[in-house]
């Protein structure tokens, strides 16, 4: 393909994508959750607290069950006002391990945080997303809903058992909204908190994680200040469920 080409082509791509952003919905619901790992601080998990209160904002927390453990008084105060959900105990590729091990996982991690929050923990996260038939079969049994899977990305998980409750991540041009892949993997920085801020679906559900929060601090206020702003609900996962 010729330059020319290939700027025309690139020209069309950007209208059709300003135009599909100009007739778009306007959100009403916006699904913020973050994935609170070992890798983590509390510092960094204060600093999303903060900003969650500044525009009095619903949130969920994946928790990891030794960060849990590591780190009872602030889970303590997060589970006073937003919920807590399981991202296992020590955030294994669940694809790895056996099917004794991915239970222990799961149901440990979730007596943990039920023990520390004297919560029922309904929700669960798998850490990098990796799910197989095994393991949603567990999730079914220990949880009521699953949110590790990608929007329009069904052919790529295993089946939903009956009775299990789903709620994917949202895309944008089939890029996950996940800060990890706008920052880390695609090398966007700051503007990749800012593409997000512009998904402009009716429900749109966004996960974090507080070390790259930590390094786009201003990005991640004006992403919430922009869709509060806009007049978006924002809902933790049990709540958008009808399960709170």
């Amino acid at each position: 393909m010729s330059r020319k080409a290939f700027f025309k082509y690139g020209l069309i791509i950007c209208l059709i994508i300003v135009v599909s952003l100009y007739f778009a919905k306007t959100p009403k619901q916006v699904l913020l959750s973050f994935d609170v790992e070992e890798v983590n601080t509390p510092e960094q998990v204060n600093f999303i607290l903060e900003e969650l209160s500044a525009v009095n904002a619903s949130a969920t927390f994946f928790v990891q069950g030794n960060f849990a453990l590591e780190n009872p008084d602030l889970i303590k105060k997060i589970s006073k006002k937003y919920e807590i959900s399981s991202h296992t105990m020590t955030h294994p590729r669940l694809q790895k391990i056996n099917e004794s091990q991915v239970k222990w996982e799961l149901t440990e991690s979730k007596k943990v945080l039920m023990n520390m929050t004297n919560k029922t923990i309904k929700g669960f996260r798998a850490p990098y997303n990796g799910l197989n038939k095994e393991t949603m079969t567990l999730i079914k049994n220990n949880y009521e809903y699953d949110a590790s899977m990608f929007k329009g990305y069904s052919w790529f998980f295993p089946p939903i058992p009956n009775g299990l409750k789903e709620v994917p991540i949202s895309t944008m041009l089939f890029i996950p909204m996940e800060d990890v892949i706008f920052t880390y993997y695609l090398k966007m920085g700051d503007f990749g908190y800012f593409l997000m801020s512009n998904k402009r679906k009716e429900t749109i559900s966004i996960d974090f994680h507080p070390q790259h929060i930590w390094e786009h601090k201003l990005a991640f206020k004006y992403l919430l200040e922009k869709y509060s702003s806009q007049g978006a609900k924002f809902m933790s996962h049990e709540e958008y469920l009808g399960i709170k």
